[in-house]
């Protein structure tokens, strides 16, 4: 009996061609995939952590801002995600000797958190927010990789396994509680002061109000901290007028 691997397999060897290896790391492989009809590229993920809860609940979504996610298809060793490749620069790419312009920033930022509520909405924490998880794709930016990210569950007190970047991981991540909806907000603050000064909050943070936003995003107790995007963005808006 053909298992869900197997099928996925098969769908690559009948309607995709010119495989090339994008990215190979510690238990996980991205290679990008042409389809033989529409000349369209699949990004497929195999994993040994393929983090199937997170891109089942991802499966056949419609926003803007995020991969579309084609297929999930589990197997007791590894997983295969197919998922939209897409064409552009990361965000860390473009801000590579450039400053950006206070518009760029709002901009970004709006689409920013339009993914990571949506994905809160689903009781997603992404956990690895950071410019180079984010692609800009013709003036689009779209949050990317799902390796890490989780279901929030209210009944467990602390992550089964501490992951994150450095840098941009809140403290909770490094098993002092479970990542919640503050948790991304911590690194969305990272990355705002990143976005608008160039440098890490630890060595500057924004002057004036944008930079009270992000000293409240950046607070140790997630409590301190705002407790939704809808909050943080409410904020973020204020900086228009001012």
């Amino acid at each position: 009996m053909m298992n869900e691997l197997d099928f996925a397999q098969r769908m690559l060897e009948q309607y995709y061609v010119d495989p090339v290896l994008i990215r190979k790391s510690n238990g996980a492989t991205l290679v990008r995939y042409r389809h033989t009809a529409t000349g369209n590229n699949l990004l497929v993920i195999e994993s040994t952590n393929a983090n199937d809860e997170v891109y089942q609940a991802l499966q056949n979504h419609n926003n803007p801002n995020l991969p579309k996610i084609y297929g999930v298809y589990s197997g007791p060793e590894k997983g295969m995600i197919f998922e939209e490749f897409l064409e552009g620069e990361t965000l860390a790419q473009y801000m590579k000797d450039r400053t950006l312009s206070k518009k760029e920033v709002l901009d970004f930022c709006k689409m920013l958190l339009n993914a990571v509520r949506f994905l809160h909405e689903k009781n997603i924490i992404h956990r690895d927010i950071k410019p180079s998880n984010m692609m800009i794709c013709d003036g689009v930016l779209k949050l990317i990789d799902f390796n890490i990210a989780r279901i929030s569950r209210p009944d467990m007190e602390g992550d089964t396994i501490a992951l994150g970047s450095i840098g941009y991981a809140a403290p909770e991540q490094f098993g002092l509680s479970q990542s919640l909806p503050s948790t991304d907000i911590y690194a969305i603050g990272v990355l705002m002061n990143e976005m608008l000064t160039g440098r890490h909050p630890t060595e500057y943070i924004a002057p004036g109000r944008a930079g009270k936003i992000i000293s409240k995003c950046l607070r140790i107790q997630a409590s301190q901290r705002y407790q939704s995007i809808d909050e943080l963005e409410k904020a973020i808006r204020r900086l228009h007028y001012r």
